[in-house]
């Protein structure tokens, strides 16, 4: 019953993800304009970027909750049904990526795979060290703040606010890469750090 109620969790996931990928999709390009505290003016902010950090609860709603539970109980590795959940939750990614790597569209094909892998690979390391609770919004705090306050009076970024700036493909294989670190963090340590606030559904 336990993975029953998991599977049905994890399905709502990955539909809230299809959701916001489709919107992804349907507004790459497109800009908004924030004030910011630090310069008083306006800047633009891409549209992608803060339906990307939508992933980091949806992640942590994922692995959270059933997932802990197991792998705080589990006699044998759950790598590759930790594995499943990433692929899962990553598919409607990947399928919005091909459709814009057919048209072509190589800086939205770099910028959503950064952004997406950065919130996922934040919302897996917040989830093992500090709980479900800082893991969903930790990194959607952190949009807002750098949407409001990382810019500077010259329109670039300071570095910790460089997920405002476009992807390159450094910056896309790093996140690539902090996600699957992110991951085996997940799998090596949450399992064994069952307290309250990491088993909380």
């Amino acid at each position: 019953m336990p993975l029953v109620a998991k599977a049905h969790s994890v399905g709502r996931c990955v539909c809230i993800g299809l959701g916001v990928c489709v919107l992804t999709l349907l507004f790459a390009g497109d800009t908004v304009a924030l004030p910011q505290l630090l310069t008083g003016t306006a800047r633009d902010v891409d549209v992608a970027l803060l339906l990307a950090s939508a992933y980091a609860p949806l992640a942590a709603r994922c692995f959270g909750g059933e997932s802990l539970r197991m792998e705080a109980t589990a006699r044998r590795s759950l790598g590759l049904v930790d594995f499943a959940l990433l692929c899962a939750l990553a598919a409607p990614v990947g399928a919005i990526v091909a459709i814009a790597a057919v048209g072509g569209d190589e800086a939205f094909v770099l910028n959503v795979t950064r952004n997406f892998a950065a919130f996922i690979a934040a919302s897996l390391l917040l989830l093992t060290i500090a709980g479900q609770t800082a893991a969903a919004a930790v990194p959607v705090v952190y949009v807002l703040v750098i949407s409001i306050a990382g810019a500077s009076a010259d329109g670039t970024s300071p570095w910790w606010a460089s997920l405002r700036q476009p992807a390159t493909g450094l910056s896309t294989t790093v996140a690539l890469c902090l996600a699957a670190a992110a991951l085996a963090v997940f799998h090596r340590w949450a399992r064994y750090r069952p307290h309250a606030g990491l088993v909380a559904a």
